[in-house]
């Protein structure tokens, strides 16, 4: 009996069905598994052969401590169930019924749990009974309903006579006895501590007794000659020939509980070596203690053997040191020793022999554990045949190693064959309920060894293909996880003859429940594969951790260390969900709604396995797990929003189905015969989740392809548009949504998901963006507004209105959702261009930018004349788009003259307009405190371009936001120099802006010279208001004198007032001063006309371009008296002098000195010197006369103002030079 240490409850079940089950009904998913052989068991119906002993097997109760605070709790046993059906021929997948749950299944095994207890004792049957027993009380209840829940009327309770007088004595030991004549089952109770005994004819009818008949039905007794501290250890169920009770100190008894003429009596007499029967009483048991009889040992196991003849039946007896006893037993006539033999010293040779013992010789410290009857496959009318076991021992050394030896008895002698090191390591518990066990399901091809932590399934048969480590076998461990205490508290062998199921053990596990753990499926094919790879093991995890409450630990093997091999598996097993090819997703589900919740779940927990254990996967893999899960949830919604509106609508053909129906085959994968009648669209979703990105442009493509070019909107295509913008929302901001919340999962931060890392030029393009779901997104948006607009037409046209739910108005209300997954869409693509190394890319990334906002303006506005302004205005808000943002709220200001007229009202008593405009005017406000200069800057310049720049001198209380707007915008200095003067009364910074704007910015001569003019008197009025401030008007007055200049050049220009027009006149300049010293030179001559084309238009001239257009054109013909003319013949003086004037040319020194010697040079050059030079017939006043006709003789006339004239005359004659 299996008990709980500190009084901890203790248990397991024991059920005695009398009927054969009927057969259970398949469903759920099911696995496929190896083929099985008929059962040999009753191969032949006749005959004298061996009685079935399926009825008498082995049976321990489940046994519960009632825990004052948490209730009764599920603690240890051992139940053996063996019932008989008919063999049939197994199907490729296991069984489980209604109330089970797979928590694994690799192919290879797989273990379900159950609601309460082994399937076949959850058939509706007479006597399908279960047992708990505690210290007092034993609950019998008939489990016929299958059900997971037992209600208290179905149940009855035994008072336990003479319970134990401790509460830390081991837990009563039960079992159930066969049926007698009247058809009803017994039950039979052993107080360990004492040795009790308590038998109850029948347990069926125990209500309808009564007290008094309940005290008839139950017959008490005792074990005799109990010693002091010796107690019971098991109750084995041997019938016919009874039942067979271990003690602690080795001592076996033989239990009966009929006499000879069948009436309830318990009789009891031990077995001992000599074959004498034991007489009860304190004399017998003094005979036994001070005999020679060595019955002191430590009993390993009893298990009962074959039944030979009725009321007879073997008993095979192992102790802890090796010794194997087979006892011969009849429930009348006594019992017998049939053998004895000491198989220890076998083992050890066996293990010498294979290279196991690493003792260096010497004898190993062997420990047998338990045994199991090994099932031969031929069957014989003869009743001797040779024993053979399989063995479980452990030899203890530094650690505690664990084998398996195939052990037989040919004539009584022990002969090892082949032995199995146990791939586990752990401490040897002392407490015989966390003894490990073996169970060796028929046909004897693989073993169960059940540990208190784990169990370990080993193949008791050699395999074809060797695993990876160069081994013939096959062995796997599965281990408890140590959370909630999850132990083996409990096992039994289920040889699965039920007709549809298979053979398992049966697990029970503290704190979880019943566990069926299948035998191994290993296939005779070459070509199959006898390990467990990375991907089985990873896919343990993905499928079945998150069973509820799953007591199994997938994360101990070593498969999943290597992790190339698990990121390969990673990427297969996302790829296969995604495809609906994975074993574990059936492609035939009557709900796919389930089917796709069961794979988006998968991704979810391999993406937390992932996280949780640290994974490292490059930074493109990562990404592309998120992808693969945003297309399952995007996928998931679609269906979700196809389902919805098939239920509301049944009758109508859904878009979806012609979207699909219109896909390019490319996008779709091709139906497959085994999944019944053709469903395109449930198709669809099972298998091509992995390819979601080509829904996204077909949405629109279907449309098109439906109506091209419609003349009108129609009720039906306004009804398709909007069923498309569903689908895309519902895949968009699902798929947008996933994201942000799950990016974290998958190891990607906010700068990551913001798409500002350096890594994330290595990643592809986002399928939610790529170029053609960006195009295919904003003209589905286009068209619902068009439709929109256009629907709205005519109704107007035609006086109708429509219903607030027909399709038009939720197309409607779907706008603003559409706005924002498009916006999502186009920074997504955005972004990725603007991280990108490729110049190209980058390039195309601003050009994308400045479309989409070209664009985004007319389709907020579109959606503003829907009839939607506020949403547009939200929207603008959102985008930050403070251009349009401005424009709408003009346009909510017109709508509040529309609805409210202004109208000659008294103030003190605002009305409705008053109020709007006081909203609207805060909400004005409240932009420029949220988005600061950037809807400053757009507000200002809407009231400018709409021919109002004097309401920025008048918004006094924006006054520093106007300030900071003209300020930063010289081409706004006209504005500018007025604020500063009227707003801020900076004139200091007044006359600056005016003297920037009249140097550099100003188009029109008079107006610079009118600058120039204020710009000085705003100087002069701020060295009036700031006392001791040092003012330089000059620079005033040489912008003037060089506008001067410019306009002396203009007014000496001859012709120019005949011209009709400008292009006229430079067409006149250009013919008349460019024609000479430039004709030769293109360069000079392409200056030269700029200049001209500034002076005819009275733009204002810097000065170097002055001083070019004074030493470039041809020279000016003197109208008049040359005291008359300014320029003619003072042109490279005036040159000189403009240099000297001008502002920006004084600032740089070399840039000057530059200029000054090109001037210098183009006036020496001026003149034909090589003809001054020829003096020969000439006089010394014609010579003279020459000269001083020479615009270098001018230059520096006009330079030094006459002083040194004649020196010079002198020095240039010819004579001297």
């Amino acid at each position: 009996m299996f008990s709980a240490q500190g009084g901890v409850a203790v248990t397991a079940a024991s059920i005695r069905p009398r009927r054969r089950q009927r057969p259970r009904s398949e469903d759920g998913f099911q696995p496929p598994r190896a083929k099985r052989q008929r059962s040999t068991k009753h191969a032949d119906a006749g005959g004298d052969t061996e009685l079935d002993t399926a009825a008498y097997e082995q049976a321990h109760c489940l046994a519960v401590e009632p825990d004052l605070e948490d209730g009764p709790s599920l603690a240890a046993g051992d139940t053996s169930i063996d019932l008989p059906v008919r063999g049939r021929k197994e199907s490729d997948r296991p069984t489980y019924d209604s109330h089970s749950t797979l928590i694994l299944d690799n192919g290879f095994y797989s273990a379900t749990r159950v609601s309460a207890l082994p399937e076949p004792l959850q058939k509706s049957s007479e006597h399908a009974n279960s047992l708990i027993l505690t210290h007092n009380q034993a609950y019998v209840w008939a489990y016929s309903s299958g059900s997971s829940s037992i209600s208290p009327s179905d149940f009855s309770t035994f008072n336990i006579p003479e319970p134990s007088p401790k509460h830390i004595d081991p837990l009563p030991l039960g079992a159930f006895t066969s049926s007698s004549s009247t058809s009803d089952a017994g039950m039979l109770v052993v107080i360990p501590a004492t040795g009790k005994i308590t038998f109850w004819q029948t347990i069926s009818n125990n209500v309808i007794l009564g007290l008094i008949k309940q005290k008839c039905n139950t017959v008490h007794g005792s074990i005799p000659g109990m010693m002091s501290g010796e107690f019971a250890t098991g109750l084995l169920n041997a019938e016919p020939s009874g039942f067979i009770i271990t003690l602690s100190t080795g001592r076996v008894a033989h239990l009966t509980i009929m006499d000879a003429h069948g009436k309830a009596s318990l009789n009891i007499r031990f077995l001992d070596l000599a074959n004498r029967a034991t007489s009860g009483g304190i004399f017998g048991g003094l005979r036994n203690v001070f005999s020679g009889a060595s019955w002191r040992r430590n009993i390993a196991a009893a298990k009962g053997g074959r039944s030979a003849q009725r009321g007879q039946r073997e008993v095979i007896i192992a102790t802890s040191s090796g010794l194997i006893e087979v006892w011969d037993i009849h429930w009348n006539n006594g019992s017998g020793l049939k053998a004895r033999m000491d198989a220890a010293l076998e083992i050890n040779r066996a293990l010498k022999d294979t290279g196991l013992n690493s003792e260096n010789g010497s004898l190993a410290s062997i420990q047998v554990l338990d045994f199991a009857i090994k099932n031969n496959s031929k069957r014989s009318n003869d009743t001797e045949h040779d024993l053979s076991l399989w063995v479980l021992f452990s030899v203890s050394g530094e650690t505690t190693s664990y084998f398996v030896v195939d052990l037989a008895f040919p004539e009584n002698v022990p002969e090892a064959g082949r032995i199995f090191k146990i791939d586990y390591e752990g401490p040897l518990q002392d407490s015989a309920d966390s003894t490990p066990k073996i169970y060796v399901p028929r046909p004897g091809k693989s073993a169960f060894i059940v540990f208190r932590n784990a169990t370990v399934l080993v193949s008791l048969t050699p395999v074809e293909n060797s695993t990876e480590d160069g081994t013939h076998e096959f062995q796997d461990l599965v281990r408890l996880r140590d959370r909630d205490n999850f132990v083996v508290i409990g096992s039994t062998l289920d040889d699965g003859r039920d007709e549809h199921s298979r053979d398992c053990c049966v697990l029970v596990i503290q704190n979880y429940g019943l566990v069926h753990l299948s035998s191994l499926r290993l296939k005779t094919e070459a070509a199959q594969d006898v390990q467990l790879t990375t991907k089985l093991r990873l896919e343990q995890i993905v499928f079945f951790e998150n069973a509820k409450d799953n007591p199994i630990n997938f994360h101990h093997y070593k498969e999943l260390s290597s992790k190339p091999r698990l990121e390969e598996a990673i990427l297969n097993i996302t790829d296969e969900i995604l495809h609906s090819s994975s074993r574990y997703i059936s492609s035939i589900a009557a709900s796919l709604e389930h089917q796709m919740t069961m794979r988006s779940n998968a991704l979810q927990a391999l993406a937390k396995y992932i996280k949780d254990n640290h994974i490292e996967l490059s930074y493109s893999i990562r990404w592309q797990l998120l992808w693969d899960a945003e297309k399952m949830a995007a996928s998931k919604a679609i269906w979700a929003l196809y389902n919805d509106l098939k239920k509301r609508y049944p009758k109508k053909d859904l878009y979806l189905g012609h979207l699909i129906e219109t896909m390019g085959e490319k996008f779709k994968s091709s139906a497959k015969k085994e999944d019944g009648p053709d469903d395109p669209i449930r198709h669809w979703f099972i298998y091509d989740t992995w390819q979601m990105e080509h829904i996204i442009p077909w949405i629109m493509n279907g449309i098109r392809v439906a109506y091209n070019k419609p003349q009108s909107v129609t009720r039906d295509f306004i009804d398709k548009v909007w069923q498309a913008s569903e689908i895309s929302l519902a895949a968009l901001e699902t798929a947008f949504s996933f994201r942000r919340e799950n990016a974290n999962l998958y190891g990607i931060d906010d700068a990551s998901l913001a798409l500002k890392t350096p890594q994330c030029t290595e990643l592809s393009e986002f399928w939610t963006s790529l170029d053609v779901n960006y195009d295919e997104t904003e003209n589905l948006l286009d068209t619902e507004l068009n439709t929109c607009i256009q629907w709205m037409r005519q109704l107007s046209q035609s006086g109708k209105t429509d219903a607030e739910d027909s399709p038009a108005k939720a197309l409607e209300k779907n706008l603003s959702r559409q706005f924002a997954v498009f916006s999502q869409i186009y920074k997504e693509r955005r972004q990725l261009c603007a991280v990108s190394t490729d110049r190209q890319i980058q390039n195309d990334g601003k050009l994308l930018e400045k479309a989409h906002r070209e664009r985004r303006k007319p389709q907020l506005y579109k959606m503003a004349a829907i009839g939607h302004l506020e949403e547009a205005v939200t929207l603008a808000e959102n985008f930050h788009d403070m251009t349009a943002l401005v424009e709408l709220m003009v346009e909510v200001h017109d709508k509040i003259d529309q609805k409210h007229p202004q109208k000659a009202v008294d103030r003190a008593t605002p009305g409705p307009r008053e109020e709007a405009v006081k909203q609207w005017r805060s909400r004005i406000d409240s932009y420029f405190t949220r988005y600061g200069e950037p809807w400053a800057d757009a507000f200002f310049t809407r009231q400018i371009t709409a021919g109002q720049p004097a309401m920025l001198l008048i918004m006094r209380e924006y006054k520093d936001d106007v300030t900071r707007f003209l300020r930063k915008r010289p081409g706004y200095g006209k504005l500018s120099w007025m604020n500063e003067v009227l707003g801020e009364r900076n004139y200091d910074n007044a006359a600056k802006i005016l003297t920037e704007l009249a140097t550099q910015h100003e188009t029109n001569l008079w107006s610079k010279r009118v600058e120039l003019a204020l710009a000085k008197l705003s100087t002069l009025a701020a060295r009036e208001t700031q006392t001791g401030m040092q003012v330089n008007l000059s620079c005033f007055e040489d912008e003037t004198e060089l506008a001067t200049i410019q306009e002396s050049v203009y007014d000496n220009l001859p012709h120019l007032n005949e011209a009709i027009d400008e292009s006229a006149r430079l067409q006149i300049a250009n013919d008349q001063f460019a024609n000479v010293f430039v004709q030769s030179k293109p360069a000079l001559r392409e200056t030269l006309q700029r200049g001209l084309a500034k002076l005819v238009t009275r733009c204002p001239v810097q000065g170097d371009e002055l001083a070019d257009l004074l030493t470039l054109m041809d020279p000016i013909p003197a109208a008049g008296p040359p005291e008359e003319n300014e320029v003619a013949g003072h042109e490279f003086s005036l040159a000189l002098r403009a240099l000297n004037l001008s502002g920006s040319v004084k600032e740089d020194g070399a840039y000057r000195e530059n200029l000054e010697k090109i001037v210098w040079r183009r006036c020496m050059i001026r003149d034909n010197w090589e003809h001054i030079s020829a003096t020969a017939g000439k006089t010394d006043d014609e010579v003279q006369a020459e000269i001083r006709s020479t615009a270098l003789f001018k230059t520096i006339m006009d330079y030094t103002n006459g002083e040194y004239l004649l020196v010079f005359a002198k020095q240039m004659h010819p004579a001297n030079i």
